[in-house]
């Protein structure tokens, strides 16, 4: 699964553009925290129920096992609310690319069940 979850990362730059900046946890973090309403916050929500969208879309047509289902009763202050906390209880993770602490978020919060 940590594979998984890297491969995603380094994907998520795109492929051959030569660089990728990405957004860290800390920069995220800011813009969650934001005032209810304000712009950062809808950009906050943006790129995480983004991320949530793009990977669900990606995983559809895979054999791969999902990293995550996330339920479709899931809306963005929720998943800022989620965001907020893993970023406040991962400090250490304040320098890495946002995504990969919201893929684990997602991955440990919602699980796929095992099928046979």
């Amino acid at each position: 699964m940590r594979r998984f979850l890297l491969s995603m990362v380094l994907l998520s730059c795109g492929m051959g553009s030569g660089w990728c900046e990405t957004i860290t946890v800390e920069q995220l973090r800011v813009d969650c925290a934001s005032a209810n309403g304000s712009e950062a916050q809808t950009a906050c929500a943006a790129y995480l129920m983004g991320m949530v969208h793009g990977l669900q879309i990606g995983t559809l047509f895979t054999k791969r096992r999902k990293p995550f289902c996330i339920p479709e009763s899931v809306k963005s202050p929720q998943a800022i609310q989620m965001f907020n906390k893993a970023a406040a209880e991962s400090s250490e993770m304040v320098k890495e690319p946002a995504d990969l602490l919201w893929i684990m978020t997602l991955s440990s919060a919602f699980p796929c069940s095992k099928s046979k």
